[in-house]
């Protein structure tokens, strides 16, 4: 791949590391959860706070975002074997997420940005994975793929990329979101043959190795890096063909 794309790439996984987690939970809070008083009924109530750093360097905006995220946090976590507590976890919406979603002037700077990069989407199966596809409404077919692995420590998060209409804005690139099955659903050897298995697939629709890219943030990071590792240890030929493979954790 050219190293513009691959620089734009990289400097679009740092941005979505800190900005996919609140798109993506603002969208979740002006959702029907939002309308809903959610409470902790299956795990009681926690006496954690928190409050967050708040650096001199980052934009007003982000300040004011950041002062809101102040008290406590969450709820209690599930056993590693409770699937329905961690179904609960999914779905709860902290109430200072709630607030910062109905912030109007928030929401229209959140609302403004996402219009400057208009997309479309759709759901697929790579594999037998379920994935969403991902390119701005500029798009134009270059032979090139990003694939993305979403972050949410394993057991939370999905394939609906809040940022993807950027990220194939700013790249030019078509953007394979991996629906990966979630912990403790799925144990992590799972995960990683799951990702595996679309870049196969990606292969098998004509995609060269060398016009593949691999992004990862959080979680999805070491998933990513993981995957790729797993390709290599198995002895697949092309794997250091692979044009990036970018894992921000």
């Amino acid at each position: 791949m050219d190293r513009r794309i691959i620089a734009r790439t990289v400097a679009a996984s740092c941005f979505t590391l800190l900005a996919f987690w609140a798109v993506s939970l603002f969208a979740q809070a002006t959702s029907k959860v939002a309308d809903k008083s959610v409470r902790p009924t299956r795990h009681g109530s926690t006496n954690s706070s928190y409050e967050a750093y708040v650096p001199d360097t980052v934009s007003a905006a982000a300040q004011q975002v950041l002062r809101m995220m102040t008290g406590p946090q969450g709820i209690p976590l599930p056993g590693p074997n409770d699937i329905e507590g961690w179904k609960e976890i999914r779905s709860y919406v902290p109430p200072q997420l709630k607030a910062i979603a109905k912030n109007p002037d928030i929401s229209k700077r959140t609302s403004d940005a996402m219009k400057r990069y208009p997309s479309t989407s759709k759901k697929e199966n790579l594999g037998g994975v379920p994935v969403v596809e991902i390119v701005s409404e500029k798009w134009q077919d270059n032979g090139k793929v990003l694939v993305y692995v979403h972050g949410g420590g394993y057991v939370t998060g999905g394939p609906d990329f809040g940022l993807g209409g950027w990220v194939s804005g700013e790249t030019g690139l078509r953007i394979v979101s991996v629906g990966y099955t979630l912990a403790p659903e799925a144990k992590w050897n799972q995960a990683s043959d799951q990702v595996v298995a679309v870049l196969h697939a990606l292969e098998e629709q004509g995609y060269a190795p060398k016009n593949i890219a691999v992004l990862g943030d959080s979680a999805g990071g070491g998933l990513a890096a993981g995957a790729v590792l797993k390709m290599r240890d198995k002895g697949f030929r092309h794997t250091g063909s692979l044009s990036a493979v970018v894992a921000v954790v």
